[in-house]
């Protein structure tokens, strides 16, 4: 197990950064349109 954890690991990080990316991207694209309508 101990062989195969350097590409786990590298498989999880780059699943957490897409994720991470995602969430920051879809945040963002939503909260301008808000705050626009509310001013």
């Amino acid at each position: 197990m101990s062989e195969n954890l350097p590409g786990v690991v590298f498989q999880f990080a780059s699943i957490v950064i897409i994720v991470v990316i995602l969430v920051v991207v879809a945040y963002v694209w939503l909260f301008q349109p808000l705050g626009r309508m509310k001013r």
